[in-house]
């Protein structure tokens, strides 16, 4: 903790305060941060009254803090915390929500919600970024990233490679809620009746990892999966019933508009985010997708043809062999179904077997197959082509860095159980 250095937020930290404060001036916010950060690293307590009897008592941490003369008191700390995520946590009042059904579990995301969610994004896409919770986080987090990107612990390349996961976390306060009627009264002790919440922000959410239902909220993160510390670019605090296929477009969206200075060249994410807008999203923006398919989507081909697909998601031509990755030469002959399209074969490749396909009962055929048995495709029939910029050993490896920063972001939390109410 004497090595990091702080200076680069001051600027950040300036702005949750007045520039002209009344009364005694406030604390240092970098000693203020630092301290809170000693608070995490040290895995002693996350009790603010706890800490600053550690403080008092323990002159090591007191010093790492920079505060070993006067070390702050539990008010200061709220009073920091509050400045650093400004907002409303206070109780709301709002109709009872009841613990979903396991047959739930298997419920989609409402309708239409992920291509609302991509076309406002592409709407507003030179509109400066919005604010939404954690906003002042990420801004903190900006200049820490920038300057690992300068020092090359990023990528070795220029381009930064994206991976991203969320997960979800349970909240302390209680899921029944506080009731405000007199139906108890009146012998009725299961009614749909307002009642008072202490966590406004809560709800319930399937957590996939537990195979349990959550009451709390949802933590997505965005790591740069060519670094190799895993180390965080962007990161969301959305409710526990959001799917990671609508939380990822905001990510991906807000994390494009923070980081202008960076290039993101492909994000791999799991079969969550295989969808179609996503796919658009990220063409868009010029970013590669690597997704995992989603089996409950298998076998829907938008396509014709006589083809079918590995056990990998990869078409399969008529001669058993594997079809390379998309070649799109779209015409006015396309729409007649006569296809045309430049191919060139490498010297290596002349003895393998090569052939043209596409539906010729197609009107407009979006994509023109390649067979060959030596490329790989991630995407079924129809979907838009992607250059592939990972092995797939990389690719299992970041999914795998992307949950560890998950579970450790949340290590001390009370995700380790499953809900029982």
């Amino acid at each position: 903790m004497f090595l990091p250095d702080l200076e680069a937020l001051r600027p950040q930290f300036q702005a949750f305060y007045h520039p002209k404060p009344r009364g005694a001036l406030p604390r240092d916010p970098n000693h203020m941060f630092r301290s809170l950060l000693c608070l995490i690293l040290s895995g002693r307590t996350l009790s603010f009254t706890a800490w600053v009897k550690i403080l008092r008592s323990q002159l090591l941490f007191a010093a790492l803090s920079g505060s070993e003369d006067r070390t702050p008191g539990i008010g200061a700390f709220y009073d920091f915390s509050r400045r650093l995520f400004p907002e409303t946590t206070d109780s709301i009042v709002r109709r009872a929500i009841f613990k979903p059904k396991a047959s739930d579990k298997d419920r989609r995301p409402r309708p239409g919600i992920v291509q609302r969610l991509v076309t406002k994004a592409l709407d507003d896409q030179d509109k400066p970024l919005p604010a939404f919770p954690a906003l002042r986080l990420n801004l903190l987090l900006k200049p820490i990233v920038l300057h690992s990107h300068a020092l090359g612990l990023l990528t070795s390349a220029e381009a930064v490679d994206l991976v991203g996961d969320g997960t979800k976390f349970k909240t302390g306060a209680s899921s029944s809620g506080r009731k405000l009627c007199d139906c108890r009264k009146l012998g009725v002790y299961r009614c749909d009746c307002p009642r008072l919440y202490s966590d406004r922000f809560a709800s319930w959410g399937w957590d996939s990892y537990h195979e349990c239902f959550i009451y709390g909220h949802a933590f997505y993160e965005l790591t740069a999966s060519s670094s190799p510390f895993d180390l965080p670019i962007f990161l969301l605090l959305a409710q526990a019933k959001d799917h990671d296929s609508a939380t990822g477009v905001k990510a991906l969206d807000r994390a494009r508009k923070l980081y202008p200075e960076l290039f993101f060249a492909s994000f791999i994410g799991d079969s969550a985010h295989d969808n179609y807008p996503t796919y658009n999203l990220l063409a868009a923006h010029s970013i590669n997708p690597i997704i995992a398919l989603n089996d409950r989507r298998s076998g829907h081909y938008q396509l014709d043809g006589d083809f079918t697909t590995d056990s990998s998601g990869v078409p399969v031509c008529p001669k058993r062999e594997r079809m390379a990755q998309s070649v799109s030469a779209l015409t006015d002959a396309d729409r007649n179904g006569v296809v045309r399209a430049p191919l060139t074969v490498s010297p290596s490749l002349a003895s393998a077997p090569l052939q043209l396909m596409a539906a010729p009962s197609t009107p407009n055929p979006r994509m023109i197959r390649a067979c060959s048995p030596v490329r790989r495709a991630t995407q079924r029939p129809g979907r838009r082509p992607s250059k592939i910029g990972l092995a797939p050993s990389a690719h299992t490896n970041a999914r795998r860095s992307i949950s560890t920063s998950n579970r450790l972001a949340f290590v001390r939390g009370a995700n380790g159980r499953c809900a029982s109410s």
